[in-house]
């Protein structure tokens, strides 16, 4: 599944960058915008989690043993998702602005989101600290080259 992220998206933005940018400044909106509807969606997902973890029924516990056993990390504290979300801003305006600049660029937005949410959900269970600064990292220079770009 997390392979397909970087086609899903990746095409999705390129056809809707294709029909509906026209200018710098609304690349630049598409791209925040792409990043709020992720926020909301993360937000929710963080909130449902964090209810699971202050019940004690037994629906609540079988959420969580399922999960647990998914990987998915129960016990880290909800700023790492923050910290997620501030770089995935900047990776979503990034590529916004790529595709923007040059849609042929989607040749390297594509692969590049795939690998860097592959690398989030691999080495996000054990190692969350390296984890989030790669993703800073990875969204930084996006942002970068997209403002250069364009």
């Amino acid at each position: 599944m997390g392979w397909f992220s970087g086609p899903a998206e990746e095409l999705v933005r390129l056809v809707l960058v294709l029909l509906a940018v026209y200018t710098v400044q609304d690349a630049a909106w598409f791209g925040y915008g792409w990043a709020t509807i992720e926020i909301l969606v993360v937000a929710v997902n963080i909130l449902a989690m964090a209810s699971l973890l202050t019940k004690d029924d037994p629906k609540s516990r079988e959420a969580r043993e399922l999960l647990a056993a998914q990987g998915v990390p129960l016990d880290q504290h909800p700023v790492w998702a923050l910290v997620e979300r501030v770089s995935a801003i900047a990776l979503h305006l990034g590529f916004t602005l790529m595709l923007f600049a040059s849609p042929w660029l989607v040749l390297v937005t594509l692969p590049a989101h795939s690998l860097i949410n592959m690398m989030a959900v691999t080495f996000g269970k054990k190692h969350i600290a390296l984890t989030e600064l790669g993703l800073a990292v990875a969204g930084a220079v996006a942002l970068t080259v997209g403002i250069l770009l364009v």
